[in-house]
């Protein structure tokens, strides 16, 4: 292993991980990918809770709907691939921007809105996840959760949305 350069044996007799395992480390990491990983597992969150899921990312509109499992019998709602998402007045938007940095909060959200919205970010980080009950559409129930990268930073949301708020 130390000739592989996976291990290294140190001044003090020890032993550690060597170059190569950190090169190893770091090739995994740049592997990992949040998004679709989440996505291949909405189905199965389908099928646990009998809500309609939907997975959004933030892009060049804002966030944005990227995959929408639906639930049997199926959730009918405006919403669907594609559908940009509010981010003041919804679940998904408030989870986003919880676990986003404050320079990105500061960029997108009104100054009128700030003080609010961070103090609602902290609520929704010591809770876990965001609810809205009817605040973006009318007889809707959502709850969302980021999907954080490997720094913690958000990369997307999942939401469960329902019309039942049990």
């Amino acid at each position: 292993m130390i000739d592989l350069g996976m291990v290294a044996h140190k001044k003090n007799e020890k032993y550690d991980l060597g170059p190569k395992a950190a090169e190893l480390g770091i090739a995994a990491i740049s592997r990992l990918d949040a998004i679709n990983d989440s996505a291949d597992k909405l189905v199965e969150l389908v099928d646990e809770t009998n809500c309609t899921a939907m997975l959004s990312v933030w892009g060049s509109e804002g966030l944005t709907v990227v995959r929408w499992e639906r639930s049997v019998p199926p959730l009918v709602a405006a919403l669907g691939i594609g559908s940009v998402i509010p981010p003041l007045t919804s679940a998904t938007g408030l989870a986003f921007l919880a676990w986003s940095s404050a320079r990105f909060r500061r960029a997108v959200v009104p100054d009128e809105d700030l003080y609010w919205v961070e103090e609602k970010c902290e609520e929704i980080r010591s809770e876990g996840l965001a609810i809205a009950v009817g605040t973006y559409i009318p007889g809707l129930v959502a709850l969302a959760a980021p999907i954080l990268d490997i720094q913690g930073h958000t990369v997307g949301v999942v939401t469960l949305i329902s019309t039942d708020q049990n």
